[in-house]
Order: C-alpha cells, then sequence, then structure tokens
C-alpha cells in the first residue's frame, strides 16, 4: 500500500507514493520497506531502537519527537498511539468493518464469555474468530498465542485480516481497560459491546477506580461512533455501572440487560448450583426456557447470560442456545477440573483479584468436600493493595493455604510473598505455608491432598509460562498438578 494511503485520515501530510509492506512498533519485527512507530511508553522508549529499526529494513519512522535521519522518512505526529491505530485500519483495509464483531469489556468473566459466545455462533452454523487472554484464532486454526488480552492496534487489524482470510464471519473481542485507555480498539468498528462487572483491578496502570472506570466506557463510546446498523448494548443489570454505561449511549443503541437478581430483559431463574453444573431457566419476553451447563459456580451463570444475549440478537432458536450451551464442558483455566484416582480433586482457575478468589473458594465451599487446600501467589509489579485482602480471602474461605510464587517478574518474590503473608496474619490465623518454588507449592499441596479433598490452583489458569524477573520460563500449573498426581500415584503403589 502506499504511504500516502496508509497515513490518510491521520494527523500528518503525506502525498509519498512510496510503497509500505508493513507496519510495527517493534524494530525487531522490522522488515524491508515497513513503518517503524517509535512509542514511548512507561517501559522503553521506541526513539531508542530507531536505528535497530532502520537496519532492519524501515523506510518510515513515525514519531512524537523532533528527529532528522537521511537513512529514512521522519513524520511526527501528535498523538502516536492515534496514528498507528488509524494507519493499522487503512493498511489492513478496515478490517473489523467486514465482520460482525462483539466486544466485552469488565473486570471477570470476559474470556469465560468470549470462550461461550464463541460456541453459541460456531454451533449455530456462524463461523467466528476469537481475540482474547488465551490465544488469537479463527474458527480454523489457532493463529498466534496472545501477548496482551487485547493486542496493539497493528496486530489486532491484522488478526482480524486473518480472521476474515480464515472464512469467518463474526468475531469476539476481550477488551481489556488498557486497550481502551491505549487507543488500540480507537478505529474499531463493533457491533455490539457487552459488560460483565466491575471490580477494583490493574490499579498499578490505572492508580484510581475512577480512571479504570472511564476507560471502561470508552468501549461504549465507540460502539456509539460505529457505523454498523442495529447495534447492541449488553449489559449486566445487577453490577450498578450499568446505569453509567447507559447514561454515555446514545438512542439508536438497543440495549438488552441481564441478570439473576434485579428485572432485566434476560433474567435466570430457578437456579441449583452442583459440583457436577448447574441448572435454571431464562425467563425472556414472558417466555421461559430450561437450561443446563457443566460450568460451576454462579459467576458462570452471568457469563451464559451475557453470551445467550449475543445469541439472541442474532436471532438464534432457544433450543439451539441450550444445545450449545450443554455441548460446553469446561474452559481453559477457569475453575478446570483436574480428579485423580484417589478421589481428591485439583482445580486450575486464573482468579488473581481479591473478589474473584472469594468468588472461587464460595463455589468450591458449596461443592461437598474434606477440606480446600490453596495455591496462590501474586504478581510482581501489579497492584500491591490486594495481596494482604488475598491472603485474608484464601485463609479464610480454605481450610489450608499454600502461599507461592505467581509471576514475580521485577519485584523480590520474598517480598510479595510478605505482603500476601500479612493478611493471614493479621486474622491471627496460622494455616498456612509459605513455598516459594511453584511446582514444589503444587507438588506439597497434591500430596497433602485425601479421598474427597479439593485443591485450588489459582491466579495463573490457562498460562503456560512464569515470569521471573525479566525472563520468561515455561510453566504450567495443570501439566504441573497432572504430573504430581501422576507421581503421588506411583509412590503408592510401591
Amino acid at each position: 500500500m502506499r504511504l500516502s494511503e496508509v497515513l490518510k485520515n491521520t494527523d500528518i501530510e503525506c502525498y509519498s507514493e512510496i510503497e509500505i509492506k508493513g507496519i510495527s512498533l517493534n524494530s525487531k519485527d522490522i522488515k524491508s520497506d515497513y513503518i517503524f512507530f517509535a512509542i514511548k511508553g512507561r517501559e522503553s522508549d521506541g526513539n531508542l531502537f530507531i536505528d535497530e529499526a532502520i537496519r532492519n529494513g524501515a523506510k518510515v519512522i513515525i514519531t512524537e519527537e523532533e528527529i532528522s535521519r537521511k537513512d529514512a522518512i521522519v513524520l511526527r505526529t501528535k498523538d502516536i498511539l492515534k496514528t498507528l491505530s488509524v494507519s493499522s485500519k487503512n493498511f489492513y483495509s478496515n478490517p473489523s468493518e467486514k465482520l460482525n464483531l462483539i466486544g466485552i469489556t469488565g473486570t471477570k468473566g470476559k474470556t469465560t464469555t468470549s470462550f461461550i459466545i464463541e460456541k453459541i455462533l460456531n454451533y449455530n452454523g456462524i463461523k467466528t474468530g476469537v481475540i482474547g487472554t488465551i490465544n488469537y484464532r479463527s474458527s480454523k486454526r489457532i493463529i498466534s498465542e496472545a501477548e496482551n488480552t487485547t493486542p496493539l492496534a497493528c496486530k489486532l487489524n491484522m488478526l482480524l485480516d486473518e480472521i476474515i482470510k480464515d472464512g469467518d464471519e463474526a468475531a469476539v473481542m476481550e477488551v481489556s481497560s488498557h486497550s481502551l485507555k491505549l487507543k488500540r480498539v480507537e478505529d474499531i468498528q463493533f457491533n455490539s459491546a457487552v459488560f460483565t462487572n466491575l471490580q477494583s483491578d490493574h490499579m498499578d496502570f490505572h492508580k484510581t477506580m475512577e480512571d479504570y472506570s472511564r476507560s471502561k466506557l470508552i468501549l461504549f463510546e465507540l460502539l456509539n461512533k460505529s457505523d454498523k446498523k442495529n447495534k447492541t448494548a449488553i449489559l449486566n443489570e445487577d453490577d450498578p455501572f450499568s446505569t453509567e454505561i447507559k447514561k454515555v449511549l446514545s438512542k439508536e443503541i438497543k440495549i438488552l440487560t441481564y441478570s439473576i437478581e434485579k428485572n432485566s430483559d434476560i433474567k435466570a431463574k430457578n437456579i441449583e448450583l452442583n459440583p457436577w453444573g448447574s441448572t435454571f431457566y431464562i425467563e425472556y419476553e414472558g417466555e421461559k426456557y430450561e437450561f443446563k451447563t457443566e460450568l460451576i459456580g454462579k459467576h458462570n451463570i452471568y457469563n451464559i447470560l451475557a453470551a445467550l444475549a449475543v445469541g439472541i440478537c442474532r436471532k438464534i432458536d432457544f433450543q439451539k442456545l441450550s444445545e450449545a450451551i450443554l455441548e460446553i464442558k469446561t474452559v481453559p483455566g477457569r475453575v478446570e477440573k483436574i480428579e485423580s484416582e484417589e478421589g481428591f480433586f485439583a482445580y486450575i482457575d486464573y482468579a488473581h483479584t481479591e473478589k474473584s478468589l472469594i468468588e472461587v473458594l464460595k463455589t468450591l465451599n458449596s461443592i461437598p468436600h474434606s477440606k480446600i487446600i490453596t495455591v496462590f501467589g501474586c504478581g510482581g509489579d501489579r497492584d500491591r493493595t490486594k495481596r494482604p485482602l488475598m491472603g485474608k480471602a484464601a485463609s479464610s474461605l480454605s481450610d489450608f493455604v499454600v502461599i507461592t510464587n505467581d509471576n514475580p517478574r521485577t519485584e523480590d518474590p520474598l517480598e510479595i510473598i510478605r505482603e500476601i503473608e500479612k493478611g493471614i496474619k493479621d486474622l491471627g490465623k496460622t494455616n498456612y505455608s509459605v513455598i516459594p518454588d511453584r511446582k514444589e507449592a503444587i507438588n506439597y499441596a497434591v500430596n497433602m491432598a485425601q479421598k474427597n479433598d479439593i485443591i485450588l490452583i489459582a491466579g495463573k489458569g490457562h498460562e503456560n509460562y512464569q515470569i521471573i524477573g525479566k525472563e520468561k520460563f515455561v510453566f504450567s500449573d495443570k501439566e504441573t498438578v497432572i504430573e504430581a498426581i501422576n507421581s503421588k500415584k506411583k509412590k503408592e503403589k510401591k
């Protein structure tokens, strides 16, 4: 594509006809005839990597700084994130315009809700891709592993383009508060926007709940601006923040609400929660429809309701919706059950906030059991305020807690553990051990477990890595617990 076409509708006046073959803000990914966006972020400054980008073939440099080069075209912009967003949309020929695109935002439930929506749509013949926390995929293949919940604008538009090339007509996107604030989805055309819930999270980035909640509202403002027809906002009526969302929505947006407690358009009633799943019925437009699911816990009822609303928007028959929900056996890393031959169960879950940990532990406490053993840690370089709160939650709702490492990143792992431990000590409890090595901690819990016990391994869920310092090591909670269970079985047979 010509450079002038890539930069159309940005604040850069450019009439150059040179050909551009790609866009990147990572100097290592730059190839011949690429544009390099030199973005100054919180941790690194892309302007320091201009030399490397040019060596790798960058023909154009876009920056907010005053820089002069003889070996490349340097163009200055006042808002590099906005320019990246528009340029990415242009370069990939506005792919979001060609898809039925569903964006999901909220503190919890985005991944599970996107998974359920994907299953509902694919089950009913609507080929659907997903961009989210687990990976980026079309209905045919995994395109790549996930680097961010919502990738940067150039990667995001490339993924949407790949989903279209694979023949999909719809896509579901988890839309994080980071991506909304950093303009990664600024020029994306949404058909529907889903709100799950709002709780305190990512305070290391947002600093205040006001900034965090304000970022969530951006998705619904983008829905207002979208050129799509028949746009819908799907809102959790039981969450007070839905009231704030309604205030920013334009009159052309159809609002579809869901709930368990308050009156709403789609309401779940007669809920029965069981160790093997849940049963309930949906009340919609005066009619009642029965549902069964193998997903456990009240939180999953909310996720199912949000996903059903998307199905209703697509006018899918309730019988087909019910069949699709029953097809879903588990969601990777979300209360994912692993059975042992000795009669105890391990659950892998992504819970990494106080409220999400409380929720999953309450769910597991509702299942008949002897004792609950919880293994968890907290991520480094992230919100520190939640650490003692998570310690209190774990020790209050578990019989025993093993405090370990999560992704300590560049923080001292032992200091993170001390902050978690403080919350337990404040309660005067002693029902815990500290085992910094996560593999050892999981092994310890498995060896402690007896028949009818439950082990919860929280914090990392589907992740297949652990970040220590600035290095990323291969590590999977699921594989580690399976290995530990098999090792215990072999020992007991000897």
